[in-house]
C-alpha cells in the first residue's frame, strides 16, 4: 500500500508544492507531471465510480497545475527583471532627469503589481483549499489512503527539514476576511494599473510634441541653408566710425561659391571714346551769345 501509484502521486503534489514555496517551478512542473502519470496509473487499479471520479479530478487538478505555475514563472521573470533594471538605473547617473524618474516610477510600479497579484494569487489558493478540503471526493478516498498518512507525514518532515522549512503555523483566516482582502487588493490592482495607463499616455504624448518640435526645427534649418546659398556676398556693419553704415568684404571674405579672381577670364581693355572738351566750351559759348541777342 505504501508504493500505491495514490500514495506516490500524494508524494509528487506535496514535493511540487514544497518546490514552488523556493520559486523552483521547473522542479514543480516535473513533480505534477508525474503526479499526473501516476493518477493515470491508478485509474486502471480500481473500479469504483466515485474514486474513478476523484482520481480523474486529481489528474486534471495537476494538468491545470502545470499551466498556472508557468504563468507565475513568467511573472517572477518579469518581476525579476523589473529589479534588476531599477538597480541598473540606480547605479547609472543620467542627465536627463525626466527620463530617470519615469523609468523608475515605471519600474516601481511594475513592482508594486506584480506583489499585488502574488498576494490575490496566495488568497486564491487559501480558498481553494478550504473548498477542496470541504469536496466530499476527499471522503470516498478516506478508506483508501488512511493507512499511508502518517508515512507520508514522515516523509514530509523528512523534506520540509533538508529545505530549511519556517517552523510555526498561522490561525486560518475567516472566509468574509480573505474575501474582503481580495476585494481591496483588486481596487488596489485596478489603481496601479490606472497609474501606469497614464503614464503610458503621458509619455506618448511628450514623444509625440518631441518628434513634431524636432520636425520643426529641421525644417527651420532647411529654410537657412537655401537662404545661404542664394546669397554670394556678405555685408558686414562698418564698426570703424566710417560714414557708410556698410563694408563689403573683399574677394577672399567672399562666400564659398564665388570663384577666385585668377580663374577670372582677361577682358579686353575698354574703349575710350574721343571727346575734345574746348571744342565743347566754344560751342556751349556761342549757343548763349545767340540765345541773348
Amino acid at each position: 500500500m505504501e508504493q500505491s501509484a495514490l500514495n506516490k502521486a500524494h508524494l509528487q503534489f506535496r514535493r511540487a508544492e514544497n518546490h514552488l514555496r523556493y520559486r523552483k517551478f521547473d522542479e514543480a512542473i516535473d513533480c505534477h507531471n508525474r503526479a499526473a502519470e501516476l493518477l493515470q496509473e491508478a485509474l486502471a487499479l480500481t473500479e469504483n465510480p466515485r474514486s474513478l471520479e476523484s482520481l480523474k479530478l486529481q489528474r486534471d487538478y495537476h494538468l491545470r497545475q502545470k499551466q498556472i505555475i508557468l504563468v507565475k514563472k513568467e511573472q517572477f521573470e518579469n518581476y525579476k527583471k523589473a529589479i534588476e533594471n531599477q538597480r541598473q538605473r540606480m547605479q547609472c547617473h543620467s542627465n536627463i532627469a525626466f527620463e530617470d524618474n519615469f523609468d523608475q516610477g515605471s519600474t516601481s510600479l511594475q513592482v508594486a503589481i506584480y506583489r499585488t497579484m502574488e498576494e490575490a494569487d496566495s488568497l486564491l489558493n487559501l480558498l481553494i483549499k478550504k473548498g477542496s478540503g470541504a469536496n466530499s471526493d476527499s471522503e470516498s478516498l478516506k478508506s483508501f489512503s488512511t493507512d499511508t498518512d502518517e508515512r507520508l507525514l514522515s516523509i514530509d518532515t523528512i523534506d520540509s527539514s533538508n529545505s530549511n522549512a519556517i517552523v510555526g503555523s498561522k490561525h486560518p483566516k475567516d472566509d468574509s476576511i480573505v474575501i474582503e482582502e481580495l476585494r481591496i487588493l483588486n481596487g488596489q490592482l485596478h489603481a496601479l494599473v490606472y497609474k501606469l495607463v497614464t503614464q503610458l499616455d503621458a509619455s506618448t504624448r511628450e514623444v509625440d510634441m518631441l518628434k513634431e518640435r524636432i520636425h520643426q526645427l529641421e525644417s527651420e534649418k532647411l529654410k537657412v541653408n537655401n537662404k545661404n546659398s542664394n546669397t554670394n556676398l556678405k555685408v558686414t556693419t562698418d564698426s570703424s566710425g566710417g560714414t557708410s553704415p556698410y563694408v563689403f568684404t573683399p574677394c577672399s571674405e567672399l562666400s564659398p561659391d564665388v570663384h577666385d579672381s585668377k580663374f577670372l577670364p582677361v577682358l579686353s581693355p575698354l574703349e575710350l571714346p574721343n571727346f575734345n572738351l574746348s571744342n565743347y566750351v566754344k560751342k556751349n559759348l556761342n549757343q548763349n551769345i545767340n540765345s541773348t541777342n
